[in-house]
């Protein structure tokens, strides 16, 4: 043992294991590319993955979390006070309810009389008789005194006042404050590749105030294909405002200008304009204002009387009265007309003149659009069906037999009406199953119908044996426009 272990040259000490052939060797594994590729673009795709859904979930969630952590106000809706019409008696009406009142107060003063009388010690039926006849002369003096005195304070009323007297500061002051300029702006190069800017500048009126924005009333003719739309208030504020909605019918249009945007002093002074009404039968001969640019200018102002308030304008889906005045302008001029109260009664549109009073101001009756204004401002969709209705005036019914309706004047091409068979001459007596008794009556319906919508619209044609009646079902189109994304 000893020499083998000399001969190995290896000495071991004293309880010592030799471990020389346990040889241990580590070796890396080879690596697998393919399954290393395979794993890093799963990992990758999986990454990516997550990453697009969580920003899904973020955007879709993100709106709802942050309306219910931090809650808008919601806008205040646009709503003009309804009309009411108070129809003035008569002086035979006022004549007649004073005699049943003379009679009644008389009856009452007899029996009072009477009854403080010890009857048993008189005639009470000559007594009666005799109180009777004084009471009822003294009363019908003093009623009859009373009634010509209304009379004649209602004539005065009525006369046309005179020209020269000027209106109350405080309504001028009012008016000008709620009447603003809109100007579209539009850029485009010309032929030497220049660029320039085309510009179209109208008169706007504040109609409401939403509590967000202040909504303005303007012709959408001007701002056509605007890139930019700028308000300048009357204070000489400017601010950037937005298209609202626009009526495709009348060019009338709602231009929005947030609140945040206009300065404090402005909206201090920018007030909504107080919309009065344009029915009223004593609106003849009346003195108005008329703001905005009368003149074809920005800022100007002119006054005069009101020589027509009652001539229907042919346009299709509405029922709208022309207000003619004595007033000499631009044939440009856009803006309102205001009673010396600052009260808004029309607003100014001259492309509804005649050739021979192409310069007299004229409006529209401010009450036709009230309906439409707001439908404007709140967002909400009206029904066009291309229908010029007038109505069946009562002689003609009675005399020519012509059934009461809506008198169809003419019918727009390729409209709603024309596709679903409705032809000039018709007469339109129902709508949705209601009674159509005029042509307001029937417009008022259009313009609370939905576009898209099959409502049944009962129709009466003359022929040879007189007038057929046909039930036909019509489908309008939207009249308002709305801008993209909104």
């Amino acid at each position: 043992m000893a020499e083998d272990r000399r001969d190995t040259g290896i000495r071991l000490a004293e309880g010592e294991v030799n471990t020389d052939f346990m040889v241990e060797e580590i070796r890396q594994r080879p690596v697998n590319r393919k399954r290393l590729i395979r794993r890093t673009v799963t990992t990758s795709f999986l990454a990516v993955l997550f990453g697009a859904i969580a920003c899904a979930v973020f955007l879709l969630l993100e709106p709802v979390l942050n309306s219910w952590l931090y809650p808008a106000e919601t806008p205040n809706p646009v709503v003009f006070p309804t009309e009411t019409q108070e129809g003035e008696l008569s002086p035979e009406e006022m004549i007649a309810a004073e005699k049943d009142l003379q009679k009644a107060e008389a009856e009452e003063a007899v029996n009072q009389a009477v009854s403080q009388l010890d009857i048993s010690k008189l005639n009470t039926s000559q007594i009666e008789d005799s109180i009777r006849e004084d009471l009822f002369h003294k009363l019908q003096r003093q009623i009859s005194e009373e009634i010509a005195v209304q009379m004649e304070a209602q004539e005065a009323q009525r006369s046309v006042p005179e020209v020269s007297e000027e209106p109350p500061d405080n309504a001028m002051r009012q008016v000008l404050h709620s009447v603003v300029t809109v100007t579209g702006i539009k850029s485009g190069v010309d032929w030497t590749g220049e660029i320039f800017e085309n510009s179209g500048r109208t008169s706007g009126l504040i109609v409401a105030d939403t509590g967000e924005a202040l909504l303005i009333l303007v012709n959408g003719k001007h701002l056509k294909g605007a890139e930019t739309i700028r308000i300048t208030f009357s204070d000489g504020a400017v601010c950037e405002g937005a298209l609202q909605a626009q009526d495709q019918i009348t060019s009338m249009a709602i231009v929005r200008v947030d609140r945040e945007l206009i300065p404090e002093e402005t909206r201090l002074t920018e007030i909504p304009a107080t919309l009065g009404s344009s029915a009223r039968e004593e609106l003849l001969g009346r003195q108005v204002l008329a703001v905005g640019s009368p003149m074809g200018t920005q800022g100007s102002v002119s006054y005069g009387i009101i020589t027509n308030a009652e001539v229907q304008l042919d346009i299709s889906d509405s029922s709208y009265t022309l207000i003619t005045t004595n007033i000499y302008g631009s044939t440009q001029a856009s803006g309102i007309l205001a009673d010396t109260a600052g009260n808004v009664i029309g607003w100014i549109d001259m492309g509804y003149n005649k050739i021979d009073t192409a310069n007299l101001i004229s409006a529209i009756g401010i009450s036709e659009i009230k309906t439409l204004i707001e439908h404007m401002s709140n967002r909400v969709q009206m029904t066009r069906l291309g229908i010029h209705g007038a109505d069946v005036p009562a002689q003609v019914h009675e005399e020519q037999g012509v059934p009461i309706g809506t008198y169809v004047r003419r019918v727009e091409m390729d409209s709603p009406a024309m596709n679903a068979g409705v032809q000039s001459g018709d007469i339109i007596s129902s709508f949705d199953g209601k009674p159509v008794s005029g042509c307001e009556e029937l417009m008022e319906f259009f313009e609370g119908a939905e576009p898209d919508r099959n409502y049944p619209m009962t129709i009466l044609r003359q022929g040879m044996d007189g007038y057929t009646e046909a039930v036909i079902e019509v489908s309008g189109l939207p009249r308002l426009t709305f801008p993209e994304g909104e």
